[in-house]
């Protein structure tokens, strides 16, 4: 559900992804430090979106890059997929402008932490500006960018050869909670929806595999199934992580076709390698609809099912079991 002028923003991922999805002239960001995932991720929606004109102000500091706060490959990532990039070296401000209609400020930088992963996410605070806002934010920008030094690829190559530093042996641990985010806001909207809207679709449940290395995988914008599936544009599916690789056997998210199944293993080896494209090589692209902690994800036996259920990777349920899995995650 797209959040509404003035409204505050704890987990912007899903929002900001959406929003530059759906751009049509112009993607502005700001950002002192970059991960590569999260550029990842905004090439993919970029990539959905006609906007011409993609901009990234940052902070191109030596010490940035030496302690991993700002990636380079991940300002690489952004240059290929047709970011123009400048550096203003004390910029600290995080703001995002996606055409002349939304625009987010917050505390959040373009990384997992800052946006909200659900692996390893920070506490943020973000609101989201009105008209008169995103024009005023829009001139600021505007400024920063006259203002900012360009930014080529041979000298974000230079400073990717920064040697990075760790963590001292003996060094004071951090101390207190940690707040996990959880975005389930749309869950509300999709739970409101009237009889005509919510029967028009298909619902799914399917089987997928922990990456402890990439937990929160499915903001990829993909999934990928050994045998032809049968989900349809506007379908919405149910992440289950099973128990290989020390899976929860639980349920952590949900995504949305937006295209239809095919048979493509020259994507699967693209974007993973030949291993997976052997094995699961039927590629479904989708949008990201909701997701919770991995550990807070929801069991299967609130609708009678378990891994079993899934035997070919995937099974239709219906929109009654949708329902109490995605208030269960909403809870």
């Amino acid at each position: 559900m797209a959040s509404s002028p003035g409204d505050l923003v704890t987990f912007a991922r899903g929002e900001l992804l959406r929003q530059v999805e759906g751009a049509s002239k112009r993607i502005w960001l700001a950002s002192p430090y970059l991960s590569a995932p999260i550029a990842s991720h905004l090439i993919n929606s970029a990539a959905m979106s006609s906007a011409v004109q993609r901009r990234l102000v940052t902070a191109l500091v030596p010490g940035s890059v030496r302690v991993s706060a700002l990636d380079p490959k991940a300002l690489l990532i952004l240059e290929e997929g047709g970011f123009e990039i400048t550096s203003i070296r004390n910029l600290h401000a995080k703001l995002s402008i996606v055409d002349s209609q939304w625009g987010l400020v917050g505390s959040g930088n373009l990384t997992n932490a800052g946006l909200g992963s659900t692996s390893r996410g920070n506490a943020e605070l973000g609101v989201i500006l009105d008209q008169a806002q995103i024009e005023a934010a829009a001139a600021i920008f505007t400024g920063w960018w006259e203002e900012a030094k360009p930014v080529s690829r041979e000298l974000i190559e230079e400073f990717d050869k920064i040697e990075r530093v760790g963590a001292s042996p003996g060094e004071v641990k951090a101390y207190g909670s940690v707040v996990e985010p959880s975005q389930t806001d749309d869950l509300e909207q999709i739970l409101a929806e009237d009889k005509a809207t919510a029967y028009s679709r298909g619902y799914w449940i399917k089987s997928a595999y922990h990456a402890p290395e990439n937990p929160d995988w499915w903001h990829r914008r993909w999934i990928s199934d050994a045998l032809p599936p049968k989900y349809a544009v506007g379908d919405l599916i149910v992440i289950y992580l099973g128990k290989k690789n020390d899976g929860p056997q639980l349920c952590p998210a949900v995504v949305r076709a937006v295209s239809n199944p095919r048979d493509d293993r020259q994507w699967v080896v693209s974007h993973r390698d030949e291993e997976a494209a052997d094995q699961w090589r039927h590629v479904t692209e989708t949008t990201f609809v909701a997701d919770v902690p991995i550990a807070e994800g929801v069991p299967l036996s609130l609708i009678g099912k378990n891994g079993r259920s899934i035997q070919r990777g995937n099974c239709s349920i219906t929109r009654e079991e949708f329902e109490t899995l995605a208030q269960a995650m909403r809870s």
